[in-house]
């Protein structure tokens, strides 16, 4: 947002194309993907942990992505200038400047990617491997559990 360049249009559009497909077909192109990058490097690529973050980073970043941009779209740049001219250094305008006025589309932003993340259910089967279960996973299985034990007929006298 603080600088334009050539392809700032395109950087946007490939980072928030996750919105665009359908949970199934980015967690199965994560792993076909993952799959043949073990492949091409020779080597086997274990689904667990670290493949799970990729799957999960990759579908809920869109959001902060929008809600910080969207608080820095109104970010008055004389602001931060004006602490420099005060003598604060880069980093301390930023800490003490920029980061506490974009602080509710930082905040908006983790809260829906740790909402979008609870829920999904398709990234997590595909990428978490044998040996790791996520809350999505758990209450899943839960509900199909209950539901086939509620739906068996009783056995009354």
């Amino acid at each position: 947002m603080r600088y334009k360049f050539r392809y700032q249009t395109t950087l946007e559009t490939v980072l928030i194309s996750p919105l665009i497909y359908p949970w199934i077909v980015v967690g199965l192109s994560l792993l076909l993907f993952i799959n043949r990058l073990g492949d091409a490097l020779g080597v086997t690529i274990q689904l667990g942990f670290g493949t799970l973050l990729l799957g999960h980073v990759m579908f809920t970043v869109p959001y902060p992505i929008r809600t910080i941009g969207a608080s820095l779209q109104n970010y008055d740049h004389s602001l931060e200038e004006a602490a420099r001219n005060l003598g604060a250094t880069e980093l301390e305008a930023y800490a003490r400047i920029t980061l506490p006025l974009i602080q509710p589309g930082l905040v908006s932003g983790f809260v829906f990617a740790f909402i979008l993340s609870f829920n999904q259910y398709i990234v997590s089967l595909f990428l978490s491997g044998s040996e790791l279960t996520t809350m999505p996973l758990v209450l899943f299985s839960l509900f199909t559990t209950a539901r086939r034990r509620r739906s068996r007929p009783s056995r009354r006298c």
